[in-house]
């Protein structure tokens, strides 16, 4: 796990156990707006917050999955 993928782990899992609750968890739409959330829309907030250009969710999947595939040199792992 490279040093940002940590450093966001981390912090999405410290944000999950005391923002959302077990039973969200649980609960399959909820889990799925909350992966959205977590995968889609925010990233897509933060890029916009931090270069200014305007782009849609959709645009910004567009430039992540670029980044997916130029980066990909490790498969996921369980943190542990």
């Amino acid at each position: 796990m490279s040093h940002y993928t940590r450093i966001f782990v981390n912090k999405m899992s410290e944000a999950i156990r005391e923002e959302i609750g077990q039973e969200e968890l649980h609960d399959k739409e909820k889990f799925a707006m909350m992966f959205h959330a977590m995968a889609n829309m925010a990233p897509a907030y933060m890029y916009v917050e931090l270069t200014g250009n305007q782009v849609n969710s959709l645009e910004f999947n567009h430039m992540a999955n670029k980044l997916i595939f130029n980066y990909n040199k490790e498969e996921p792992k369980a943190a542990g």
